[in-house]
């Protein structure tokens, strides 16, 4: 299988929430035979606030002391549960978001912890999370504390038939090879709000559903024959796929879903509101956020022969 190359990248802050992403992210290293990179940046600003009454040069010199011990704390972990692993530590004097994004042009995937302390202490709700989950240049995943591995519910991916949804599933599916585990396909059909009653209700929704079943089997046919030994299921069901990727039934390994990228203009304009965002927000478990809309860009870690990149937020 030919892959773009790249390292797997993850944030550390010190917090239990980024070693749990950090284990995660070495066993995702290990199975793809990536290196991997640990990352801890910080700023003055955000590690005192006004730190005007302290020596600037000293200010900088707690924060290399303290970053590379937490570092040398995740090379040290990384030897113990991925030993074959190799491993290098990036730290930045910057803010957290912009290293991470910057290191996102150049890497396979982008793994973050939530609700950590320091520069990523509000990764979900605050503004380094949506930047990088919106603009990060390769997949980013969003790690929970207190998900493992293994559980019955597998990988799952949110996608239509369109072309723009092949790259999402195409990194579900490879996804799926790589662990070994079983893969849902879910597609949402909206309710046929213009139908005049509930007969027409009931029979537009039929038939939106069942067109949809044949067009998603279609879209899928291709990755099904490069990835024989993936177990798949696909659900199609009616109402939002907010609703429907929050509302799980099991515990899954990973929820798979696209983010367009927008400029920081737009999306300050239009707001946040994406489903990429929405899920990762309210989403009990790991959510990997596959980025589309960049023109002449193949998506990171996915195969020089798959489909062009494009998905849905």
């Amino acid at each position: 299988m030919s892959m773009q190359r790249g390292p797997v990248v993850v944030g550390l802050d010190g917090s239990e929430s980024a070693t749990h992403a950090l284990r995660w992210a070495a066993g995702q290293a290990s199975l793809e035979g990536r290196r991997l990179t640990l990352v801890h940046a910080a700023s003055v600003s955000a590690a005192f606030g006004d730190a005007s009454v302290v020596s600037s040069v000293e200010v900088q010199a707690l924060l290399r002391r303290e970053g590379t011990a937490i570092l040398e704390a995740g090379r040290a972990l990384v030897a113990q549960v991925a030993p074959r692993v190799e491993v290098d530590t990036d730290y930045e004097l910057d803010n957290a978001g912009q290293a991470l994004l910057r290191r996102s042009e150049e890497a396979a995937l982008v793994v973050v912890g939530t609700h950590g302390r320091g520069p990523l202490r509000s990764f979900v709700l605050g503004s380094v999370g949506v930047t990088l989950v919106k603009h990060a240049s390769c997949p980013v995943v969003v790690h929970r504390p207190g998900t493992s591995a293994g559980h019955a519910g597998g990988i799952v991916v949110a996608a239509d038939a369109a072309q723009e949804s092949q790259p999402v599933l195409a990194a579900a599916w490879r996804q799926a090879d790589l662990t070994g585990r079983a893969l849902t396909v879910v597609h949402c059909v909206e309710d046929a709000a213009f139908a005049l009653s509930r007969e027409e209700l009931v029979a537009g929704r039929h038939e939106s559903r069942e067109q949809a079943s044949l067009a998603l089997a279609e879209a899928v046919a291709g990755l099904a024959q490069t990835y024989p030994d993936v177990v798949v299921s696909t659900q199609v069901r009616t109402g939002s796929v907010r609703a429907a990727l929050v509302a799980l039934d099991g515990e899954p390994d990973l929820v798979v879903v696209g983010g367009h990228q927008r400029s920081l203009p737009r999306q300050l304009a239009r707001g946040a509101g994406s489903t990429s965002v929405h899920v990762v927000e309210h989403a009990s478990w790991p959510v990997m956020v596959v980025p589309v809309g960049v023109p002449g860009r193949r998506t990171r870690g996915q195969r020089r022969d798959a489909p062009s990149p494009a998905a849905t937020s």
